[in-house]
């Protein structure tokens, strides 16, 4: 695992000092993101519902040199966002929330199951809406500021055959990030 990608300009940030929780970063673009943040000097928390996963993650970070820590989350599961803000606060906080917890199912809009519209909806929508809600009251009680940042995609602009539910969750997304800036902006 290379956790030092040569990205052109990497070397400009500096996050020595920063804590972040990379939700869904045990895989994917979470989990790219997190070899990003650790690569510019960042304590990093992953959190997923692949504990798994998780801890493979955590081991090769490890086996490189790297400490991270790791926090099973299912952010379709109140209890479970809970216990991650209570492991947070114990191990020092955060000043970055990056939430990349996502899943699709490609079907058309009306052939897909209630069930299943349900779930994509709760877990991307839902699921980003209570993480901003449990970490927004954090930074604020930290006093020292900090970033939320929603993974979505091209779907929430542009709707795309199959992907009716993924995208409407992500446009959701999209309209709560705005609407945080609006509310929590000094």
């Amino acid at each position: 695992m290379n956790t030092n990608p040569s990205l052109g300009g990497i070397e400009q940030f500096d996050l020595k000092g920063k804590r972040a929780l990379i939700v869904g970063g045990a895989d994917g673009i979470g989990f790219a993101i997190a070899r990003g943040y650790v690569a510019c000097n960042a304590e990093v928390v992953l959190a997923d519902k692949n504990i798994t996963l998780l801890e493979e993650r955590r081991a090769a970070f490890e086996s490189l040199g790297h400490h991270v820590l790791t926090c099973e989350v299912d952010v379709a599961d109140q209890a479970s966002i809970s216990q991650l803000v209570s492991f947070v606060i114990q191990t020092g906080g955060i000043d970055i929330l990056v939430n990349s917890a996502a899943i699709t199912q490609r079907e058309p809009v009306l052939e897909m199951s209630d069930e299943v519209w349900e779930k994509i909806i709760t877990i991307n929508l839902h699921g980003a809406h209570a993480l901003a809600k449990a970490f927004a009251s954090v930074l604020v009680k930290q006093g020292r500021g900090g970033r939320m940042i929603f993974i979505t995609s091209t779907g929430a602009y542009r709707a795309s055959e199959n992907y009716g539910a993924y995208s409407v969750s992500k446009a959701g997304v999209v309209m709560l990030c705005k609407t945080l800036a609006l509310e929590l902006a000094p």
